[in-house]
């Protein structure tokens, strides 16, 4: 919420886009939990590094220092652990389905 009430008013036609990714956005974060500390830890880090793009693209003045530095490291981060969360529930299924 607080991250709207900062970009909103600076988005101009884009605010419906804009509210609708960042609804689909925080739905993907949501849903990330149900899928073990791994994949939800990874939804956590990509629903920071895109609110650190909209920051940068929506809220006028704000300049955070090594911004780019700061959105692709917790962008690969969520990468990597979506994946590696992925992985790790895919082969305890299968252990769990080969086991009697």
């Amino acid at each position: 919420a607080a991250l709207v009430w900062v970009c909103a008013p600076h988005t101009g036609v884009l605010l419906v886009p804009v509210l609708l990714y960042g609804l689909l956005l925080g739905l993907m974060a949501v849903l990330a939990t149900g899928m073990g500390p791994w994949v939800a830890a990874g939804g956590a880090l990509f629903l920071v590094s895109d609110s650190l793009i909209a920051l940068n693209a929506f809220a006028p003045g704000l300049d955070l220092p090594q911004r780019d530095l700061l959105v692709m490291s917790t962008y690969i981060a969520a990468q990597v652990l979506i994946v590696l969360g992925l992985l790790r529930r895919e082969a305890a299924q299968e252990n769990q389905a080969a086991s009697p």
